[in-house]
């Protein structure tokens, strides 16, 4: 049977075309005045590291880290503020980007000599700030807002909130100076921006070229994993002179945990392809995955993988599906089997889960959700013992040498391959058809208070109150005190609140 769809055409006369002018009219014929309805807001937000004149600031609507023509944008004033006239119906729901080039001066800090991006996220506009840009950072794995601020609260030791303007605020009484953060973020921000600045241009792992955004995006990645190295450089350079100083201690402090350009093209890869559909990323199978791997010879050797049988790898109604952490090691020929830590012994270690201490129970499950279309997933991993969210991207390495992808993980800086001599070991050896390699960046977003059962913590009271560092001072109390044959200290307390409430003092390293 042939359809056929004809044009409608609708007809009109003259007398029967009412034009309506307005609503209420009087009986005398007169017309009413009609309101247009008002379609835009208003959204204020200031830039602050210190207050940060001639930045360019937009709605990023399209959350492409840049300033399109078509959003609305403008310049900051020399008090860092600026309002955007936005449509009513995009208030709250986008991030506002600013790019802060050398042509933006710093009240604090001076003329911005190197470039940077900040951002925040939608519905917190009154201030950008390199902390709301890490909080926007830790969303970008599925995290809430709270527990993306939670996470850069915990990394960097800041006890208030990281919307608020701590340039107007100052410095509150306890906990990191905001700050201090906050211009250390900066100064690190524009190193590694620095170091990689040649790469725009160049491949990324899944063949795509490397743009300004993807730099820019990686670099602020990388920052949030860094944060505690940070703030632990920031508070070692406090006796380093006056600010510059102090920031030429932090550059040469994060050195060694900055990306090189390999492993800024695995991570734009991992960032491109973890978007693109992966059928395999939740069907359900039994098996295991390959976490790490220690290769010295067949007697010598340590694996963890994650394992599921069929029933623990369905999703239950809320998308969460179960595995086993299984470690095994062989050493001089001897195998041992666990499931936490980085040694048999781990298996005691107890955690604080809010109310009780808490160990590990053999083969216990930890939960993951499954993976959404951004390649984003969360995992909890214990009672309550962390959180955390990752990022998953999936390469197909079918019919490729083992030893090149492995050469490929070097140099991307992934350390939990290792495999002694590895071109002969891996010699002649392809991967088959149908194999593939699962790249994942993860973030914590919380972690509890552990105690470590193993001989390497001691904990002992000093007859000083002045603590010590055993491991470069032979002659302080710390490394002098009399412990038993068993390597723990004659007085020992029945708890660990007995213990900590008797033990006082400075602690020893």
């Amino acid at each position: 049977m042939n359809t056929q769809l004809k044009r409608l055409t609708l007809a009109m006369s003259s007398a029967a075309i009412i034009t309506l002018v307005g609503c209420g009219g009087s009986p005398g014929g007169g017309t009413a005045a009609v309101t247009p309805e008002v379609t835009t807001a208003d959204v204020a937000t200031r830039v602050i590291d210190g207050a940060i004149s001639n930045a360019l600031v937009c709605m990023d609507k399209n959350r492409n880290g840049e300033c399109d023509a078509s959003e609305p944008q403008g310049r900051t004033d020399a008090s860092g503020n600026l309002t955007l006239k936005v449509a009513k119906a995009d208030v709250g729901k986008f991030p506002l980007l600013t790019l802060v080039g050398t042509d933006a001066v710093d009240a604090d800090h001076g003329p911005v000599t190197e470039p940077f991006a900040m951002t925040t996220p939608p519905g917190k506009s009154s201030v950008i700030s390199p902390l709301t840009t890490m909080v926007a950072q830790a969303m970008d794995t599925g995290a809430t807002e709270a527990e993306a601020e939670a996470t850069v609260k915990n990394q960097t030791g800041i006890t208030v909130s990281l919307f608020e303007d701590f340039v107007k605020v100052g410095k509150p009484a306890t906990g990191q100076n905001p700050g201090d953060v906050a211009r250390m973020i900066i100064v690190t921000t524009q190193e590694q921006n620095k170091r990689l600045q040649t790469s725009v241009g160049t491949q990324a792992l899944d063949g795509s070229t490397i743009s300004k955004q993807d730099l820019q995006k990686a670099v602020l990645k990388k920052v949030l994993q860094i944060l505690p190295e940070v703030v632990v450089q920031m508070n070692n350079a406090s006796g380093a002179g006056d600010q510059k100083a102090k920031e030429a201690a932090v550059r040469a402090g994060v050195v060694a945990s900055l990306m090189d350009a390999n492993a800024l093209k695995t991570e734009v890869g991992i960032e491109k392809q973890a978007k693109v559909a992966d059928p395999t990323a939740n069907t359900p199978t039994a098996g295991f995955s390959l976490a790490s791997l220690n290769f010295t010879d067949p007697n010598n050797w340590n694996r963890r993988t994650f394992n599921a049988t069929l029933a623990q790898a369905t999703p239950n109604a809320s998308g969460v599906r179960k595995a086993v952490d299984r470690r095994d090691r062989m050493s001089s020929g001897v195998l041992a089997r666990w499931n936490f830590g980085g040694n048999p012994s781990d298996g005691s270690n107890q955690f604080w889960n809010g109310s009780a201490w808490q160990g590990f129970a053999l083969n216990f499950e930890f939960d993951a959700t499954v993976v959404d279309a951004n390649g984003n997933s969360s995992s909890s991993y214990g009672p309550k013992y962390s959180l955390s969210s990752s990022k998953r991207a999936t390469f197909d390495v079918s019919g490729r040498t083992m030893v090149s992808v492995y050469d490929e993980l070097l140099a991307a800086k992934y350390t939990n391959y290792t495999i002694a001599n590895a071109a002969t070991a891996l010699a002649g050896g392809t991967f088959p058809a149908g194999s593939s390699l699962s790249y994942h960046t993860s973030q914590d977003t919380f972690k509890a208070l552990a105690y470590n059962t193993g001989n390497n913590s001691r904990v002992f009271k000093s007859p000083q109150a002045v603590g010590g560092n055993a491991t470069t001072d032979a002659t302080s109390i710390c490394h002098t005190a009399v412990l038993n044959a068993s390597g723990l200290v004659s007085s020992q307390a029945a708890t660990l609140e007995e213990l900590v409430t008797t033990f006082t003092g400075k602690p020893c390293i």
